[in-house]
């Protein structure tokens, strides 16, 4: 039985899901790469590997997030919930990019930094664009 939550309630339990929980095993699993790959291969090849990782596991927090509120959660408003969830997601990934260029402020960290942030969002942004947009179109047509 799906429960009908509020919006707020909607965008905590995406991005929790998302940025925070299915993620924290993407670190976990990019931590064992550095300690079975780390001393075979070059710093740079791990830091790579070690982001397409944490990549992969974050594109599986998306889909299980929305696969957890398809099931869970009777989604009122859809446009908002997508809304807020970007917007909100938006400004979490933009501090997360300033706090891990500061540190090392250089073009090459700069440059790559802005690329690994900007795939994050971009598949947060199209994967949940088009599961509350599918959403308000069920909506509509009810």
């Amino acid at each position: 039985m799906k429960k009908e939550k509020s919006v707020f309630s909607v965008v905590f339990t995406h991005i929790l899901t998302t940025s925070i929980v299915i993620p924290f095993f993407g670190l976990l699993a990019g931590y064992f790469v550095n300690k079975f790959l780390g001393s075979s291969l070059d710093k740079g090849l791990l830091i790579l590997l070690k982001d397409i990782v944490y990549i992969a596991f974050f594109f599986i927090g998306v889909k299980y997030s929305i696969s957890y509120i398809n099931k869970n959660i009777d989604v009122k408003h859809p446009k908002e919930s997508s809304k807020y969830s970007i917007i909100v997601f938006a400004i979490l990934i933009t501090s997360m990019w300033i706090i891990n260029i500061l540190p090392r402020f250089n073009l090459i960290g700069i440059v790559y930094n802005t690329i690994f942030y900007s795939v994050i969002f971009i598949i947060f942004f199209i994967l949940t664009k088009k599961y509350f947009a599918d959403l308000q179109k069920l909506k509509t047509e009810e």
